[in-house]
């Protein structure tokens, strides 16, 4: 929940200063690959100790809050056009 407050924070702070959201897919990508770093340790970390019941939720939990940062900014973006 923080990492996805500030992250639309972030976002939101681009989209005021920036007129245009020309690099918003971009900047989404630099914050998604900071969260997504963390769950690919977890995913190694699960495979070196041979845990592999322990992947599919680390999956979701890397992959999950990267779209949903996505799908806010794409909404936020959109709304900020209007």
């Amino acid at each position: 929940m923080v990492w996805l407050a500030l992250s639309l924070t972030l976002v939101a702070e681009y989209l005021v200063e920036s007129n245009h959201p020309g690099h918003l897919l971009e900047f989404c990508l630099l914050l998604s690959l900071l969260w997504m770093e963390f769950g690919f340790a977890g995913i190694f970390q699960a495979l070196r100790h041979d845990n592999g019941r322990k992947i599919p939720s680390l999956l979701i939990l890397t992959t999950l809050p990267p779209v949903t940062l996505l799908a806010l900014s794409i909404i936020m973006a959109r709304w900020m056009m209007l």
